[in-house]
């Protein structure tokens, strides 16, 4: 598990996904976040998403699979307004 202390921060902004376009995992005092722009434009924060189910979804063959496995059903999320390509995650200062 990550360390409280450490920061963490990945942006995937290429993804091989019918699913996803864009992925961004944020870790700060012991919280992480992840922003998603889905490929139909729309974003999401899923807020307390710990590192390993990130983890496990960028390591998976099928990104939108394992994102259906690991991440969607297994954390509270928001739909948020259009991000115009940016991370839904610095669009809704959540940095």
């Amino acid at each position: 598990m990550a360390d409280k202390q450490k920061t963490i921060n990945i942006v995937v902004e290429e993804i091989d996904s019918t699913l996803l376009k864009f992925m961004h995992y944020h870790y700060k005092d012991g919280v992480g976040n992840l922003g998603v722009t889905f490929n139909n434009e729309t974003s999401y924060i899923y807020g307390k998403v710990r590192l390993k189910s990130f983890l496990n979804v960028l390591a998976s063959a099928s990104v939108g699979e394992a994102f259906n496995k690991y991440i969607k059903g297994s954390y509270e999320y928001k739909k948020v307004d259009d991000c115009n390509g940016k991370s839904p995650l610095i669009v809704n200062d959540m940095m």
